[in-house]
C-alpha cells in the first residue's frame, strides 16, 4: 500500500535541513551526523526540528534505543534524494561551463 500525504509549508526548506535528514538516515544517529557534518549536535537537531515544523509532521521516531524514520520520513525520503541529486548535477554542469569556457579563452589567446 502506498502512503500519499499532503505536505504543506510555509517556509521555504533550506538545504542545510534536508542534508541533516539524509545524514541521520544514513547513519543512524543526530550524534552521528553531527560528527559527519562537523556541527554540533543541538545545529543537527534544530535543522531536523525546523525542518519537521516547515513540513509540519515528525519525520523521525524517537526511541530509547536510537532514531528512525517515520512513515512520513520513509515517504520524503526519495524527494529529499531528488533535491540532493538535482544539486549535484547542478554543480556538475556549472564545473562543466566552466571548463568549457576556460577551454574557449586559451584558444582565444
Amino acid at each position: 500500500m502506498e502512503l500519499i500525504i499532503a505536505i504543506s509549508y510555509t517556509d521555504g526548506m533550506e538545504l542545510s535541513e534536508i542534508e541533516a535528514f539524509m545524514t541521520i538516515q544514513l547513519v543512524g544517529s543526530c550524534t552521528k551526523a553531527a560528527e559527519a557534518m562537523h556541527l554540533s549536535q543541538p545545529a543537527i537537531s534544530r535543522r531536523i526540528e525546523l525542518l519537521e515544523r516547515k513540513l509540519g509532521v515528525p519525520l523521525f521516531e524517537r526511541l530509547s534505543s536510537g532514531i528512525r524514520l517515520s512513515e512520513v520520513g520513509r515517504a520524503f525520503l526519495p524527494h529529499a534524494r531528488q533535491v540532493l541529486a538535482a544539486i549535484e548535477d547542478g554543480h556538475a554542469v556549472r564545473l562543466l561551463i566552466e571548463k568549457l569556457r576556460d577551454e574557449q579563452d586559451r584558444q582565444e589567446i
